[in-house]
């Protein structure tokens, strides 16, 4: 399937056209062809079909002519190498072979050619820049233009096709060929008068044909209608070639091809590049890591032990640690002698590195102490920090281990010198980031007054006890999703949509409680530490609908599920078949393995649970879970049996980068996406939390930091000071711990380069630009201008309107992304890439509003808020299994 967009819209198919009915129709597949394999959202389109006022029944013409798309282009349905129009949050996505739409094809072919006409090779450049334009059959969209569209996209491509024209005519140029293209030349300034460089090209050709009273009375037409209409000269470039012509100083020869970063009417001298602080092809930020650090000693005398034993208890505790380490996400950062490094966080930040690194110390000194099928002749004593630390890295992450420096090693160096033998130790920090998910107890002990540490049972969550608050819509969806399961009885999939910390979790609560008198759930949740077995959320389900608990033996988890089984389908061939999968599906046999060829009897297991009442499974973290997981759901809800199951998942947003068409198209499927509550809604949230212990204004200060998240809300309301130190002239809120980590968690998950743009950005802080963040990262302006559209796209920076027509500027989402991201440049870069901005803003229009309002933000950053005191009355905990 091909479409054409290089003139009326025309969709062909094996050489037949295809009828595309109705304007709108028409309109909503031009609009998404221009943004062919990209989301589009919902409301942007409806702006494009209605620019001025969009009737009441907008949004169902809308979805209408989505439908219609739909049988057109995927009339047999969906095919992974087809074209096909899919729901994707939070609006559409047109997929397509790049190659099947003709702009695109234009475009490679002109960048083909630029590359060709730099390289010299003038002939080739003018033949596949020649083949470029014969691709257009009149004006982009001509027939949607005729019945009023005027979209700046259409701008884009218009200006795209002119600076392809102009190149075409330097190739031609350098060829020696000006009297063929000049007959096209006065074509196409006669239709773009005012193109300066057209205007030139064809003043050449002239000149070079024996024409010089016919060349000069070109820029006198130009020089007029520019005065008259803009009050302006032509160019300095225009200019000077007008005097060329009239002292006949024009050199009559083939011409060499005008570079890259002349092309533009306008000259723009680019900003000068000062060199960085960072080696070449190196990153330096600034983290908040933890470290663990692993002393071994021998527990007896080894000097007469062969150096052979010796190598292989060091090679037991190497791989031990490397194991245990990498299996909960860090990473290996060294050893001396019998110290032993390793670190979570330094590649890529997680909101539960301080748990992850607790976990894994837990796991070493147990391994170590208690080998299996060995004796141990070690002793082992390990200590867990976390704090700031700056970090030096490759930027392809490759390679070598980074380098990690700050206090926060020699603080745990300083906590492993004060161990006793085979016990672990975290510090007040550790403490403090870990608290949700390791159980601190009071040790018997007075060492120092440390506590005992214990870790949670994997599967313990405690319920959520904030207020339930401005999601009554995303409550009412999912009760509505549960009755229409109950009323027809047939699977319904939810996919509930969010950043960390929005409420995902706490609606799902919220709908349990509503619903448990009507429908029975099972919950499971993918686990962040490496859980074995792909499907161990499924898995939880089942235990969790026969009553299994952790505790149980091996024996007894089986008597349960063979119980269950019976009950549900009694005794016979089809109990021990879907026993037999079940089994290996929780680990307690091996009759089966786990892969799809099970997905039959896992459904038919579920079927018989939904036989009494409706059953509600409940997958959480699905982001995390396995592609055999997210497989099985799909067969699950794609399968059209008769059988009352909602299955509901939550997800952070990294799922629809894993699987674009997640839930697309199909027809039992629901996707809802936690928008940030409204500052009426987590006013009212931060009151109910503090209990009215702190002014009006104090709450009122957190708001813009907050950004609507509930869980940060919760977070700033437990250090939310009952006198308003946040009204101290020039500062803001502290940031908790939590929301530093969950923030800057977020903003490692993105790709290194995009990442990397955030963070110029937020030294620019506002009215960002690609050409400005180009200007102070040094990166070339349009993959600066494509980082931007991604980092929209997730929720970290919105569009803002705009008088300058042709310019896009964004704003960050909330301040609270600009200043975690801004933390992050190390001191000694922090003055450069000021520099760079302020020489870019400048430069700019409006430049005196622009530079008070940049030199007033500059001054504002936030501050981490330190642990809490009562946790630094505790210089170390120890931990005990």
């Amino acid at each position: 399937m091909r479409f054409q967009l290089l003139g009326p819209l025309e969709v062909v198919d094996d050489d037949r056209p295809l009828p595309v009915n109705g304007s709108k129709q028409r309109a909503a597949l031009g609009f998404l062809l221009l943004h062919v394999n990209s989301v589009v959202a919902t409301s942007t389109l409806l702006k494009a079909l209605w620019p001025v006022e969009m009737p009441t029944t907008g949004r169902k013409m809308l979805q209408n002519a989505v439908s219609g798309l739909r049988q057109l282009l995927s009339p047999s349905g969906y095919d992974s190498d087809s074209t096909v129009l899919l729901t994707h949050a939070p609006g559409y996505l047109l997929r397509a072979p790049s190659d099947s739409v003709d702009l695109n094809r234009f475009h490679d072919k002109v960048n083909d050619g630029r590359k060709k006409l730099a390289d010299g090779d003038w002939l080739q450049a003018a033949s596949t820049l020649r083949d470029a334009l014969a691709l257009w059959r009149g004006p982009v969209l001509a027939d949607l233009v005729e019945l009023g569209i005027d979209w700046p996209v259409l701008t884009t491509v218009r200006n795209a096709r002119l600076a392809a024209i102009e190149d075409y005519v330097e190739a031609e140029f350098a060829c020696g060929r000006y009297g063929e293209v000049m007959h096209e030349l006065e074509t196409w300034v006669e239709a773009e008068p005012l193109r300066e460089r057209l205007c030139g090209q064809l003043m050449r050709a002239l000149y070079h044909n024996g024409r010089q009273a016919d060349a000069l009375g070109v820029y006198r037409r130009l020089r007029t209608r520019m005065i008259d209409g803009l009050g302006l000269d032509p160019g300095r470039e225009l200019q000077e070639l007008e005097q060329a012509i009239l002292n006949q100083e024009l050199v009559i020869e083939p011409s060499r091809p005008v570079p890259a970063e002349s092309r533009r009417p306008v000259e723009v001298t680019p900003l000068p590049t000062r060199p960085r602080q960072e080696p070449s092809g190196q990153i330096a930020e600034l983290k908040w890591v933890s470290v663990v650090v692993v002393m071994t000693r021998f527990g007896q005398d080894v000097r007469d032990a062969g150096p052979e034993h010796v190598d292989a208890e060091l090679q037991h505790v190497a791989a031990t640690i490397r194991e245990e380490t990498e299996q909960l996400g860090g990473i290996i950062g060294g050893t001396i002698g019998p110290l032993w490094l390793a670190l979570f966080g330094p590649l890529r930040c997680r909101e539960d590195d301080a748990s992850r690194a607790v976990r894994a110390a837990l796991a070493i000194r147990d391994r170590l102490l208690h080998p299996t099928g060995r004796t141990s002749t070690l002793t082992t004593a390990v200590a867990v920090a976390t704090g700031d630390a700056l970090v030096r890295r490759h930027q392809s992450d490759a390679g070598e281990p980074p380098m990690v420096t700050g206090a926060v090693l020699d603080r745990c160096l300083r906590l492993l010198n004060r161990i006793p033998d085979n016990e672990v130790r975290v510090c007040a920090e550790t403490r403090s980031a870990s608290e949700t998910e390791i159980a601190y107890a009071t040790a018997e002990s007075h060492d120092e007054g440390s506590p005992a540490v214990t870790v949670l049972p994997r599967q313990s969550h405690a319920p959520s006890t904030a207020p339930f608050v401005g999601r009554d819509r995303e409550l009412g969806m999912l009760l509505g999703a549960l009755n229409q399961v109950d009323t027809r009885s047939r699977p319904h999939l939810v996919t509930v949509l969010g950043e960390p910390g929005i409420g995902k979790s706490r609606l799902i609560a919220e709908f349990h409680s509503a619903m448990s008198a009507r429908a029975r759930f099972v919950t499971g949740r993918c686990s962040r530490f490496g859980t074995p077995g792909t499907l161990a959320a499924l898995a939880d389900c089942v235990r969790s609908y026969a009553g299994i608990s952790d505790v149980d033996s091996a024996e007894r988890a089986n008597r349960k599920l063979t119980e269950t089984v019976t009950d549900l389908t009694g005794d016979g061939a089809r109990s021990e078949w879907l026993l037999s999968h079940l089994r290996g599906l929780l680990g307690l046999g091996t009759d089966a393995e786990v892969s799809r060829d099970s997905f039959p009897a896992w459904r038919q297991f579920l079927d018989a649970a939904s036989g009494e009442e409706p059953l509600v499974l409940v997958i959480e973290d699905l982001h995390l879970g396995e592609d055999l997981l997210l497989d099985f759901i799909d067969h699950l809800t794609g399968n059209t049996g008769l059988f009352p199951i909602l299955v509901v998942v939550t997800a952070r947003t990294e799922l629809l980068d894993r699987r674009p068409t997640w839930a697309g198209g199909k027809a039992g499927a629901t996707t809802i996406t936690l928008d940030p509550l409204s500052d009426e809604d987590i006013t009212r949230l931060l009151a109910i939390l503090h209990d009215g212990r702190s002014t009006g204004r104090a709450l009122r200060s957190c708001l813009s930091h907050i950004g609507g998240n509930p869980l940060f809300a919760g977070a700033f309301a437990r250090i939310l000071p009952e006198n308003a130190v946040v009204e101290a002239a020039g500062h803001g809120p502290p940031v908790p711990q939590l929301v530093h980590r969950t923030v800057a968690s977020r903003l490692d998950s993105l790709p290194t380069a995009t990442k990397a743009v955030l963070v110029d950005a937020a030294v620019i802080r506002s009215g960002i630009r690609a050409e400005g963040v180009s200007a102070v990262g040094g990166q070339a302006e349009d993959e600066v201008s494509g980082a931007l559209e991604h980092l929209e796209r997730h929720g970290l920076l919105t569009r803002v309107r705009t008088r300058e027509p042709g310019v896009t500027t964004y704003e960050f989402r909330h301040k609270l992304i600009r200043d975690i991201a801004y933390l992050t440049i190390p001191q000694a870069v922090r003055a450069d890439k000021h520099q760079r901005a302020a020489t870019w803003v400048e430069v700019q229009p409006g430049r005196d509003a622009l530079l008070l309002e940049y030199h007033r933000s500059k001054s504002v950053t936030a501050t981490v808020v330190p642990v809490q005191r009562e946790a630094e009355l505790i210089p170390s905990a120890r931990v005990g299994s």
